[in-house]
């Protein structure tokens, strides 16, 4: 099987000297040599170029390999204009215009610009665009790594989509603020598709990638989703019941929300990307819709579950035909991170509280923190929840530690004292989601009006100001960072 090692490069101009330098070296270092360079968007700018191109055209900033890049900003007219697909503009240097397409010894590359419907693309290996596709994040449960990143999602154009699918790449490079690699993805030549999005060279987030191309690779990756740009459905069938699986709902199964669909999910391109607060590598923490008070936050898993069980094994008992549903010990251990990263930035107390179920969408959990005049008073707060929960004929569990495997249940933690935990089955009455909230209204302020989050709606830039004082809070106590 043929392979050739490609370095590529997000957009360099704010430094392309170095970035060259720094090319070279890799090159020559232990993990080249490389066939080519590739910079996803600019070289050059309108300030730099006559002394960067001069320092290439004398040689005193040589390039090692083959270098192509695909924005023509900051050229010449005569260069950034001309009709031909690649323009040499230095030794070693080539651009690819608006439509540049390129077949080399070893790979095909192509460029490609948003916004035309009449274009067709003939299939390629390496494929270069201005903007993402705008269904990429369908399917697709990779989280991004900053809220920009999820917004350029959104800023997306559909004649992408079908550049992406006539061109079936093996490798598709767009510019981001971020690095953002997605699953492969089935594509129509049959092989798979490799999305990756890169920062700009010099920056905190990953600017840079290397792949070593297998033309004649068709294997499916075992991560791998179906093609994003296919018919769009907009819900999954819940899978059937489990056995012993009840949420004490008589009602028929109902159609489940797709991740591209789900307020949650990061892959959503309409996420509200300003609410995040900060990003770990298994879950991720928001600022509530309509808070009940301020720093009130939800500590959300990346992967799209209705409960925490997020993880599967064979089942031992050769009477079990159903796998084994957990708790990923790697969630877990994240979760409990976060909360005692914002009991640290809450000394006067946080109530956590979560409610899971299997016809659920995506599992969250919810974090309060006490109202500075409630703290001397907080141990009354569970009491509190136990009589009105026996008020409601909920019978609540002796042990409020969960199984690993546990589901169908609402759990509330409250400070220095043990949580409460009540099953959702039959032999509760009908469990009211907007309950535990409407408790905690009526203890912090003596009514249940803010129990209804749409009371506490904001607008979009006053969710912002309020987003960015909590990240601004927990920066201190933040562990992704």
């Amino acid at each position: 099987m043929s392979s050739t090692k490609v370095l590529v490069f997000g957009d360099i101009s704010s430094d392309p000297k170095t970035a060259i330098a720094k090319a070279n070296t890799i090159n020559g270092g232990k993990n080249g040599p490389f066939r080519a360079f590739i910079v996803v968007g600019k070289v050059f700018t309108k300030n730099n170029f006559e002394e960067v191109n001069g320092a290439l055209q004398d040689g005193s900033v040589s390039v090692d390999l083959p270098m192509f890049f695909t924005d023509g900003e900051g050229l010449p007219e005569d260069s950034a204009t001309n009709q031909t697909d690649v323009v040499d503009i230095a030794p070693n240097v080539t651009f690819l215009n608006q439509w540049g397409r390129l077949m080399t010894d070893d790979f095909i590359i192509q460029n490609a610009t948003s916004g035309s419907n009449d274009r067709k693309t003939a299939p390629t290996d390496i494929l270069i665009t201005d903007k993402w596709p705008s269904n990429l994040p369908r399917l697709s449960k990779v989280g991004f790594a900053v809220p920009q990143t999820a917004e350029r999602a959104t800023n997306n154009d559909k004649t992408i989509d079908a550049t992406s699918k006539d061109a079936s790449p093996l490798y598709h490079f767009s510019g981001s603020e971020s690095f953002w690699e997605r699953e492969p993805f089935a594509n129509e030549a049959g092989k798979h598709t490799r999305f990756i999005g890169l920062a700009p060279f010099g920056g905190k987030q990953r600017w840079h990638y290397a792949f070593t191309l297998k033309k004649d690779d068709t294997s499916t990756p075992v991560n791998a989703t179906e093609c994003p740009y296919l018919k769009e459905d907009k819900v999954e069938e819940e899978p059937l019941k489990r056995a012993n699986e009840d949420d004490g709902d008589p009602m028929a199964k109902k159609p489940r929300i797709a991740p591209s669909d789900c307020f949650l999910c990061l892959s959503n391109p309409n996420l509200a990307a300003h609410l995040v607060v900060s990003i770990g590598q298994e879950s991720y923490m928001a600022m509530a819709k309509g808070p009940l008070l301020p720093g009130h936050v939800m500590l959300i898993p990346i992967k799209h579950n209705p409960d925490f069980c997020t993880e599967s094994r064979p089942s031992t008992n050769p009477r079990h035909r159903h796998p084994v549903r957990f708790v990923s010990p790697k969630l877990a251990l994240e979760l409990r991170k976060y909360q005692i990263a914002l009991k640290q930035m809450h000394p006067g107390g946080v109530v956590f509280y979560e409610i899971a179920k299997a016809k659920g969408v995506h599992v969250h959990q919810q974090a309060v923190p006490i109202p500075q005049e409630k703290i001397n008073n907080v141990e009354n707060l569970r009491e509190f929840f136990i009589k009105e929960a026996k008020e409601c004929g909920f019978r609540m569990e002796n042990n409020g530690e969960l199984r690993d495997d546990q589901t169908n249940y609402f759990r509330i933690e409250f400070p220095n004292s043990d949580p409460i935990v009540i099953k959702l089955n039959r032999q509760n009455p009908k469990f009211d989601v907007t309950w535990p909230r409407k408790l905690l209204a009526q203890w912090f302020f003596g009514n249940k009006e803010r129990g209804d989050w749409r009371n506490c709606s904001q607008t979009e830039a006053e969710e912002t100001e309020a987003a960015d004082k909590i990240k601004g809070d927990f920066e201190t106590f933040d562990f992704t960072r």
